[in-house]
């Protein structure tokens, strides 16, 4: 094993493991935050919970990039073919789409209802909820959305699949979503576990194939919570 596999199987060590370490060492610490039954929330709380989330979701690709002097650029945000992952990507979101139709019931839309309770906001004025929306949308969903590509990316630079379809990566990381997803009761062990493998994998085999991540990076934070 050369160098630049150990530092692959290295990152990809900080990528997945940071995710269960903040879930089951540093959640139970302040979980009164997310699961209290205050009707409102303070700055400080909502501060605390957006580095959680972050360190839970983006501390890793962030740091990785860090040490390896890695760029955006290398994980697929770039100017070439990003119209046509942006038209490919939502393909693979219309089986998770399908089934929450199917499944709500009286469905209200509130935006990122299930990444932060909505009663959270509800003492801010307009301006405050705002700037608190663009937060959740960066840290929460944007990063999470990288983070998945930085796995796909570095777990295929150790295989190097010849046919984009066929995508080791992208079935890793549909795993360990679907595993992450479990693990905070997020996914239900039915056609959701499906619906949900499709999206991850779709998204990143269209980042596969494309070179380019920007569709993925854009349906997910603005579909996946957001819906």
């Amino acid at each position: 094993m050369d160098r630049n596999q150990k530092n692959l199987i290295t990152d990809l060590f900080i990528l997945m493991i940071l995710p269960f370490f903040m879930l089951y060492v540093i959640y139970p610490l302040i979980s009164d935050i997310f699961t209290g039954h205050h009707n409102s929330i303070a700055p400080i709380d909502f501060i605390i919970a957006i580095l959680f989330q972050f360190s839970s979701v983006g501390l890793g690709s962030v740091l990785v990039m860090l040490i390896r002097k890695e760029s955006f650029a290398k994980f697929g945000v770039v100017k070439e073919n990003s119209l046509k992952a942006m038209l490919l990507t939502p393909i693979a979101f219309i089986p998770q789409y399908i089934l929450s139709i199917l499944t709500s019931k009286d469905f209200i839309f509130i935006p990122f209802q299930h990444v932060i309770s909505p009663r959270f906001l509800t003492t801010f004025n307009f301006f405050q909820r705002a700037i608190m929306y663009f937060i959740i949308i960066l840290v929460w969903e944007f990063f999470e959305a990288f983070t998945y590509v930085v796995i796909n990316d570095k777990f295929n630079s150790i295989f190097k699949p010849k046919n984009p379809f066929l995508n080791p990566g992208a079935i890793l990381c549909a795993i360990f979503v679907i595993v992450i997803h479990l693990s905070i009761g997020n996914c239900n062990l039915d056609w959701d576990i499906v619906c949900t493998f499709i999206t991850i994998y779709g998204m990143l085999v269209v980042r596969e194939f494309t070179k380019n991540s920007i569709g993925s990076l854009f349906w997910f934070t603005f579909f996946w919570n957001t819906i």
